[in-house]
């Protein structure tokens, strides 16, 4: 049987529906090797003390009645800002709302439970969804700690759905669900060698999940296959109109993708170089042999306006509907130990924190953006700065973005490589950005895939605008190609993906800093007994 690192829903389901494995030995590993590994990682910011009862129940469930379907005993990991109705905490990873509680659970944990799969724990993020001052460090929570990456001493995990990103790369758990509203899931998927969408804004609840701008936020599977993914995106998703249920394992027919147009916006690429560069000019290659045709300089109308504005400018939307959209969801909470009404109160609440958390990293939990007048007065429909900037990004969404490119060139879907400006020491306003930021403008799906990773030769790079000084780029760090398209184009997305997965499989040549002591063949019953979790 496979490794924790690298099996798949499909062979772990086969393994339960013989019998050759129960979801309780397999709950016992998953958390066997949380126990191991996290006190370095800080994946996971609690596992779920139901899970071992749970996983006893869908064994006899299955035993009795038969399985549910493929997720039917398959731990999964949540990322902290996703309500449950359990003894586990939903924080955002703020130690503030400790205590809180929902007064319903998320739509897609239910829908997670009805398919039988078993909610393993919480993953560590970065706290409120990286809503905060850049003091705090991407990763960082003040409940789970620092996040590190998995494949090298003090690397940066990514992006805010960092512990769902590494807990998959780790083998932690079967699967993960993030959240992302501008690259949260996209970014740290990609260092962390996983695959992952971001589905169209809507198509997966936000119901049940902290807010950080409700316009874009998504919620979405990561996993070490797309077949992975693919699967647990037909759990998670919502019904659309005229659409009714969609297969998305169906799209996955195999590497022939004649008829298909794939853009290139190249002037969005031009500070990438060495392997990156090298590895994204063969996948080209790779899917032209798989008789997609390329169009290159499929570049964006919008490219040099969106890379003139300020970072003042570039928030005020997700500034104003944080504001906002937070205000709602505090107020909607069934228990408030705190009465927190919106931002001002979880501000105030954290300068009073008695463990000192926030102040021993000089934090405020103040906003980069809340020093917007859209952001100071709470998004407030007469504000003319927040109108304008709304106006703004509805252009960097539609026709100066992605789905006005695809529409002139005749495009079907957009490929680009999943890298961020500062793993090319260009800074965050590098045009290599700009993909993500479009496509969470206009609230549009993207996968990425493993694409390679950095050789032994490469230098170590540093981000020095982090507190912690966190590792961009080292050798064995992964990197990720990334497919983009219109709304509710997961299927087209999801067959480019697989494609291309089967055509390269990069997660086979990836190796975590720590690889697991025992593994899924290990699991006999006498070694189950042994770990007594």
């Amino acid at each position: 049987m496979a490794s924790l690192l690298n099996a798949a829903i499909a062979d772990l389901s086969e393994a339960l529906s013989d019998g050759r494995l129960s979801s309780a030995a397999l709950t016992t590993a998953y958390i066997a090797r949380v126990l191991e590994a996290n006190d370095y990682f800080h994946a996971v910011i609690e596992t779920n003390p139901d899970a071992m009862d749970i996983a006893h129940a869908l064994d006899e469930e299955q035993h009795t009645k038969g399985r549910r379907g493929p997720l039917h005993g398959i731990p999964i990991l949540l990322t902290d800002s996703i309500s449950t109705l359990d003894d586990m905490e939903t924080t955002a990873g703020s130690a503030v709302l400790l205590g809180t509680r929902n007064c319903r659970e998320a739509t897609l944990v239910r829908r997670l439970r009805v398919a039988g799969a078993v909610i393993l724990g919480k993953t560590n993020m970065t706290e409120l969804g990286d809503f905060h001052t850049s003091v705090a460090g991407t990763g960082w929570s003040s409940r789970g700690e620092l996040c590190r990456g998995a494949y090298c001493f003090n690397m940066s995990g990514g992006g805010s759905s960092c512990g769902s990103a590494v807990a998959t790369a780790l083998g932690l758990a079967a699967a993960c669900i993030g959240c992302e509203t501008d690259g949260g899931i996209i970014y740290p998927a990609s260092r962390n060698g996983v695959v992952a969408i971001k589905p169209t804004v809507g198509l997966v609840s936000a119901d049940g999940v902290i807010p950080v701008a409700l316009k874009q936020d998504a919620a979405g599977p990561m996993a070490r296959t797309v077949s992975d993914v693919a699967c647990l995106l037909e759990v998670l998703a919502e019904e659309s109109t005229g659409r009714g249920h969609v297969s998305y394992t169906s799209a996955l027919t195999g590497t022939d993708l004649s008829g298909l147009r794939i853009g290139v916006p190249s002037s969005c690429l031009v500070e990438l170089s060495g392997t990156p560069l090298e590895e994204f000019n063969s996948a080209l290659s790779l899917l032209e042999f798989c008789e997609a045709t390329i169009v290159r300089d499929t570049n964006y109308a919008c490219l040099d306006d969106f890379l003139k504005l300020s970072e003042e400018e570039m928030g005020i939307v997700v500034a104003g509907c944080f504001q906002k959209d937070i205000r709602k969801y505090l107020t909607d909470l069934a228990t408030n130990p705190h009465e927190l009404r919106g931002l001002s109160g979880i501000i105030e609440v954290a300068s009073r924190d008695p463990m000192r958390q926030y102040a021993e990293r000089e934090r405020t939990i103040r906003s980069r953006r809340m020093n917007t007048t859209a952001g100071r007065r709470g998004c407030p429909s007469h504000d003319d700065d927040f109108q304008v900037a709304v106006l703004l990004d509805d252009y960097f969404g539609g026709d100066g973005g992605i789905p006005g490119t695809l529409k002139e060139h005749n495009l079907d879907l957009i490929v680009a490589p999943a890298v961020r400006g500062s793993e090319i020491d260009s800074g965050s306003r590098s045009g290599l950005s700009v993909t993500v930021s479009l496509a969470a403008r206009g609230g549009l799906p993207v996968v990425t895939v493993p694409l390679g990773k950095y050789p032994e030769t490469t230098a170590v790079r540093q981000d020095l605008r982090e507190p912690d000084k966190l590792v961009d780029v080292a050798p064995e760090i992964p990197f990720g190609i990334m497919f983009t398209g219109a709304a509710h184009s997961e299927e087209m997305l999801l067959r480019v993906a697989y494609a291309f997965e089967q055509m390269t499989n990069v997660r086979d040549t990836l190796v975590p800093l720590i690889p697991p002591k025992r593994d899924i063949p290990d699991l006999d019953a006498a070694y189950c007994r042994t770990l007594e979790i």
